[in-house]
């Protein structure tokens, strides 16, 4: 045997070590849970505001603070921005204000969402109105301080926005800052949001790092060791053929 065919052979069942290793991981961590709806047990808000016509209010809120006052605290409960109702058609129709959009006009709505436990959020999906006209897409989605620009839609009408939560750490707690579009000189747009999804999994660090502690644990071949062997005992037989 070659000293090249050797350690090709080594090689090789140094390869095969590795996939011990990786099998003996997935092996090791539960299977991982995949994304799926998660439900927040209030949120954190100003309430919508009126244009003097029509009232885009969080009718439905279910927590403390006046829901029939522009712009008036709320907290401590759940409403129309996660009851799962998505808005079939822009602000107008029906043109009475009694659809379902909450909106805001000279404020940018900071949002707290709240969870009952600690999750992993993959992506936050938000429903928008960009009718045209005096409502727009906001131009900008803030998740805990990360900023996202929000493409304007090339349609106008409702439309969904997807924050991917890549780089977010788990949290029970989402605080959503929403900038309305605006110019200088012009009148501000209104911001019109008809419901808000979350997905994620649910975080559990105790049992992430018991699956890597039993990954240590998982004994591997010695493949160095074979090498080094095999090495000097392929030295030796050269010795004594000369």
């Amino acid at each position: 045997m070659s000293f090249i065919s050797f350690a090709k052979g080594m090689l090789g069942l140094r390869n095969a070590s590795l996939g011990f290793v990786a099998g003996a991981f997935a092996l090791a961590i539960p299977a991982l849970a995949q994304a799926a709806t998660v439900i927040p047990t209030s949120y954190d808000m100003p309430n919508g505001q009126t244009s003097g016509t029509f009232d885009f209010f969080d009718d439905s809120y279910s927590g403390s603070g006046d829901t029939t006052v522009a712009g008036a605290a709320l907290s401590g409960g759940l409403g129309q921005l996660t009851d799962g109702v998505f808005a079939p058609s822009s602000w107008y129709d029906p043109y009475d204000g009694t659809g379902a959009w909450v909106g805001w006009h000279t404020i940018n709505p900071i949002i707290t969402f709240n969870f009952e436990d600690v999750f992993d959020f993959t992506s936050i999906s938000f429903q928008f109105d960009h009718a045209g006209g005096p409502v727009r897409a906001p131009v900008a989605v803030s998740v805990n301080g990360q900023e996202v620009a929000v493409d304007k839609p090339a349609d106008f009408g409702p439309f969904t926005f997807v924050y991917d939560m890549a780089g977010i750490s788990p949290t029970d707690t989402l605080s959503v800052e929403l900038t309305s579009w605006s110019r200088p000189g012009k009148p501000d747009k209104w911001l019109m949001v008809g419901e808000v999804t979350f997905d994620g999994t649910l975080f559990n660090p105790v049992a992430v790092r018991s699956a890597t502690q039993q990954v240590s644990a998982v004994p591997v071949p010695a493949t160095g060791l074979l090498l080094l062997a095999g090495l000097g005992g392929f030295a030796a037989l050269r010795r004594r053929a000369s």
